[in-house]
Order: structure tokens, then C-alpha cells, then sequence
């Protein structure tokens, strides 16, 4: 009995062996099963991404297609109506007095060049003589020798002639009117010779920016006007002038002022809330937020309360 024993480990340990080694290799391949997976994963990942990216382009593209087709109707629609504006020249006698904006179109203005030729008119001139075509500024040498030939200017009837007396007398009488520049509407500013209503409208948005005038001489600050002209006209009542409290107001409401750019209503603000509450509008000098011009400018605008 006591041969056998060794024999019997032997095979013991043999069996042993093995299990170890099934174990090993079910683990190698429990890992190559799950690197499979996650490799197939990835591979889903990808795949899904690279049908997110087609679907992406498709629609971008698509997109921009239509872009191009309504750019493209957009132009012809352009294209018919400028074909439809197009008028048919045909030269015939005319009054520049009294002729309408067709007939003027029919003449070869272009549509821009009738209506600047009727405000022109409605403005209070006449046109004398012939020769008076040429003080519109569009009218060259070449279109007033095309339509010389063509212009013919009524004779003035007892009507035209008071009318145009009336409105001689009109202009003379307001030449040396004088308006308060901060309480006068668009209506009255009309009333000045050499405002019309586009003036009118600028000098009032401009007004409102500020929140009024404090001098007649910030009319120069106005593009496209005669202001050296105008400023005759007015004075100014400073009591009218809508100023900014300083330590109330926001950034915002600074820097929507003319006067203060964005950097420097930060700035205000910041030094506001850094000493608590500013106790003089002085201080943003000292501080050297603004330089003195600027400040001389700006200050009549603000207060401290």
C-alpha cells in the first residue's frame, strides 16, 4: 500500500497542473473577449460619429443651397423691378416749373434726380430761364445740352408772381428769427431758412444724445449740416439741459452719452463704488479719467447729489 502513494500524488499534482492552466487560458481569453468587445465599441462609436459628421455636412450643405437659391430669386426679384422702374426716353417740351416725375423720367433722370429736382421746387425756387437748370448739382454739361432744346418755361402768371412774392417775403421775414435751441420742435425749426426736414431731425437726435445744448456752437458737432450758418438763429436756455447724476447712474447711461466713451464710464464707476460716493464732479478730473478738454465738455452734463 505504501508504493502506491507516490505514484497517486504524482497524478495528483498533474491534475493540479492542468487546472492551473485552464485557468490561465480562460482568463486570457475572457481578456481577448473583452478587448473585443470594447474594440467593436469603439468601432460603433466611430462609425456613429463619422454618420454624425456626413448628417452634419449634408445639412450644412443643403443649407447653403438654399442660401444660393434665395440669394439667387432674391436678385431676380431686383432684376424685375428694376426692369419694371426702367421708363422709355422719349424728349418732348417741358416746364421744369411744373413738369411731374414721369415725364421728368421720360426726359432721361434717373428717379433720384426727379425728386431732388421737385424738392427743389418745393423748397420755394423757379426756374427763370433756361440757364437755371444748371444750378442743380446733378445736371452736368452734357444732360443740360441734351435738354436745352427742350425746356420751355411759361410765362408768369399774376398767381405765380404773388406766390412767389409771399414766399420771397416768407424767407425774409424769418431770416432774422431766433428760436430757444433746447424747447424748439422739428415743426419749428423748419421755420429757420436753410432747415429743412433732414436738418431738423439731426439737430433734435442730437439734442436728445446730449440731453440738450449748452452752447449753439455744438451745432458744428452736427455732420452734414451748415451749422456756422444756423448758428445766428438760436440761443439757448441752459435750464433746459437734462444732466447725469453721478452717483446713480449705470455704466450704460454714461456711456451713451456723446461726451464718455465705454472706457471711461467703467472708470467713473469703478472709482465711484471705490470711495463709496463721489462728493464733486471734480474728482473724475483728479483722477484723470478724463482729460481736461473732455472734462470741460462733459461737465455741464453731470451732477452730484
Amino acid at each position: 500500500m505504501t508504493e502506491h502513494r507516490p505514484t497517486r500524488m504524482k497524478k495528483e499534482k498533474k491534475q493540479l497542473h492542468l487546472s492551473l492552466r485552464q485557468l490561465i487560458g480562460i482568463l486570457i481569453l475572457a481578456v481577448l473577449i473583452a478587448l473585443t468587445i470594447t474594440a467593436l465599441s469603439l468601432i460603433d462609436r466611430s462609425v456613429d460619429r463619422q454618420a454624425e459628421q456626413i448628417s452634419y455636412l449634408t445639412e450644412q450643405t443643403d443649407s447653403f443651397l438654399l442660401s444660393l437659391k434665395q440669394k439667387e430669386s432674391i436678385n431676380r426679384q431686383y432684376a424685375q423691378r428694376y426692369k419694371k422702374e426702367e421708363v422709355e426716353i422719349r424728349l418732348a417740351p417741358f416746364d421744369p416749373n411744373t413738369a411731374d416725375s414721369l415725364l421728368l423720367r421720360q426726359l432721361g433722370l434717373k428717379g433720384w434726380q426727379a425728386r431732388t429736382l421737385i424738392h427743389y421746387r418745393s423748397a420755394g425756387a423757379r426756374f427763370k430761364q433756361k440757364e437755371d437748370m444748371k444750378k442743380l448739382f446733378f445736371m452736368n454739361d452734357s444732360m443740360y445740352n441734351a435738354l436745352e432744346p427742350y425746356i420751355q418755361i411759361e410765362p408768369l402768371t399774376e398767381d405765380s408772381t404773388l406766390q412767389d412774392t409771399l414766399r420771397h417775403t416768407f424767407y425774409q421775414e424769418k431770416k432774422d428769427t431766433i428760436l430757444e435751441l433746447n424747447s424748439a420742435d422739428t415743426a419749428s425749426l423748419r421755420l429757420i431758412r436753410g432747415i429743412g426736414r433732414y436738418t431738423a431731425v439731426k439737430i433734435v437726435n442730437r439734442r436728445e444724445l446730449l440731453g440738450g445744448f449748452v452752447s449753439v456752437k455744438q451745432l458744428r458737432e452736427i455732420d452734414d449740416i451748415r451749422a456756422d450758418s444756423l448758428i445766428k438763429h438760436f440761443v439757448v436756455d441752459t435750464t433746459l439741459v437734462k444732466t447725469i447724476d453721478l452717483n446713480h447712474c449705470s455704466v450704460e447711461r454714461l456711456a451713451a452719452h456723446p461726451y464718455i466713451n465705454f472706457e471711461q464710464a467703467k472708470q467713473i464707476y469703478t472709482l465711484r463704488r471705490s470711495l463709496f460716493r463721489l462728493k464733486s464732479k471734480d474728482q473724475i478730473l483728479t483722477s484723470g479719467i478724463l482729460t481736461e478738454e473732455e472734462y470741460k465738455k462733459v461737465a455741464p452734463y453731470l451732477k452730484v447729489e
